[in-house]
C-alpha cells in the first residue's frame, strides 16, 4: 500500500469518528431535544437527528462525502440516546482499503473506540 492509500484510510476513519463524536455530544446535551446518530451511505457519512435514519429530520442532516474506494462493512447506523448518549446494542464498523483495515467500535455506554 502506498503512502496516499494509507493516508486516505486514516483520513476517512478520522472523519467518521469526528461525526460519531459530534452525534454523541449532541445527544448527550439534548440538542433540539432529540437523539442523534450517524448513517453510512455508499458515498456519504451522514450525521442526523432522530431516533433512526429512516425517521430522522432531514433538514438537520450534516452530509460528508466519503471516498468510495474505502470499503465499509458492519453496521451502517448508530443512534445515541438523548441525555445519556448510550446505544441499545454495540456497533462495529470496519473500513478497509487494499489489504489494510481499521475498526471502530461503539459500546453500549457510547464510548467510541478506534
Amino acid at each position: 500500500m502506498n503512502l496516499y492509500h494509507g493516508y486516505t484510510l486514516v483520513s476517512q476513519r478520522d472523519q467518521l469518528v469526528t461525526l460519531m463524536q459530534k452525534a454523541r455530544s449532541q445527544s448527550l446535551y439534548n440538542t433540539n431535544q432529540a437523539s442523534h446518530g450517524i448513517y453510512i451511505a455508499p458515498t456519504q457519512f451522514i450525521l442526523f437527528q432522530g431516533g433512526s435514519y429512516l425517521t430522522r429530520t432531514p433538514s438537520y442532516d450534516e452530509v460528508v462525502e466519503r471516498d468510495p474506494v474505502i470499503v465499509v462493512s458492519g453496521h451502517s447506523e448508530a443512534v445515541f440516546e438523548q441525555l445519556n448518549a448510550k446505544l441499545p446494542t454495540p456497533v462495529s464498523i470496519t473500513l478497509a482499503q487494499d489489504s489494510r483495515s481499521m475498526s471502530i467500535i461503539i459500546n453500549e455506554e457510547g464510548a467510541i473506540i478506534f
